[in-house]
């Protein structure tokens, strides 16, 4: 058991160098995964063996910890009595997977009855089908490349606003500024590639200039394909000025597996970051449907006293100008 602990903890610890490199980053996506190993091997080591692996047992059972600590917030669920906040809203986040039938993707939406939806993996025949809700979510905005290819899709009970949508086909990227009760808010569906060797990072840092001047409060929805505590989902909340949303759990595994082990086994990457303005009241998945991610649902409440059409590009500005403007 030692050499299994041993084993572990070290694509475990390789992943907190994932800021130094996408190829580190790649191992921190299966933190959770890699230090319950880690975890497990290295006390069946602390109790069962003697001398040296013993003590190689007790290492990697602090090791493994540690990291297990950083990924608590994010693998473990919390929430609020919604009831008591009469003005809290609750988005929908799902990946419906291109090829899967969107029966229960669409009943799905009816159950929850969110206010805004944040879809990936649309083709045009889903999003045919999700015309078919419609009278429930009146303004809906499709943004993909030409051909079969999948894009994302915005669904809202409330309003379009201000300038034209921000579609990047290329980038997996859709925004679209939404009134909310008299409060605004920006709001984005997001797919980003695979972690490295694929080019996770490099659409992340072309996506920069766009992702600072989104006006805030900005609530981003996706399937980020990596974990929220990765360097990957921290690059893109450092450029768009969000925090990710913890609480959610795991809510990927692969398709072949999907009828042999349980989703809570899987990874957690989709994603929900918001921005200043927007209060998290309750985060966690939905029952799966007949794609390989589960849906997740944020309920949230806006802060109506927050300013307005500030993006993180102006308030950088702001602040280099004034430090009482911060």
């Amino acid at each position: 058991m030692a050499l299994v602990a041993v084993l572990a903890s070290v694509p475990l610890i390789l992943g907190f160098l994932g800021p130094a490199h996408p190829f580190f980053d790649s191992f921190a996506h299966f933190r959770a995964q890699l230090g319950a190993v880690t975890l497990i091997a290295g006390l069946m080591s602390v109790f069962a063996a003697r001398g040296a692996s013993r003590f190689v047992g007790g290492l990697a059972t602090i090791v493994a910890m540690a990291a297990l600590w950083t990924v608590s917030p994010y693998v473990t669920t919390y929430g609020s009595t919604a009831s008591a906040q009469p003005q809290t809203y609750t988005l929908l986040q799902m990946n419906v997977f291109h090829g899967a039938n969107l029966d229960a993707a669409l009943d799905r939406i009816r159950t929850v009855a969110p206010d805004i939806v944040t879809l990936e993996e649309v083709t045009e025949t889903g999003a045919a089908r999700f015309a078919e809700v419609r009278d429930l979510y009146p303004f809906q905005r499709l943004c993909k490349a030409s051909g079969y290819s999948p894009g994302q899709a915005i669904l809202s009970r409330h309003p379009f606003i201000g300038a034209p949508p921000i579609c990047r086909p290329e980038s997996g990227f859709l925004a679209q500024r939404i009134e909310i009760d008299g409060a605004e808010l920006t709001l984005v569906a997001q797919h980003l590639s695979w972690p490295w060797p694929h080019g996770q990072w490099e659409v992340v840092d072309a996506l920069a200039p766009t992702l600072g001047t989104l006006d805030w409060p900005v609530m981003i929805g996706g399937d980020f394909n990596a974990a929220p505590w990765s360097a990957s989902v921290r690059r893109y909340a450092a450029r768009s000025g969000t925090s990710p949303v913890g609480g959610i759990g795991p809510t990927w595994m692969h398709p072949k597996l999907l009828d042999t082990i349980p989703f809570w086994v899987g990874l957690p990457i989709d994603n929900v970051l918001v921005s200043r303005g927007i209060h998290v009241v309750s985060a966690g998945t939905e029952a799966p449907t007949e794609s390989d991610h589960l849906p997740v649902v944020v309920r949230f409440t806006i802060d109506n006293s927050f300013a307005l059409g500030q993006s993180l590009t102006e308030r950088a500005r702001r602040c280099a100008a004034n430090a009482n403007a911060c």
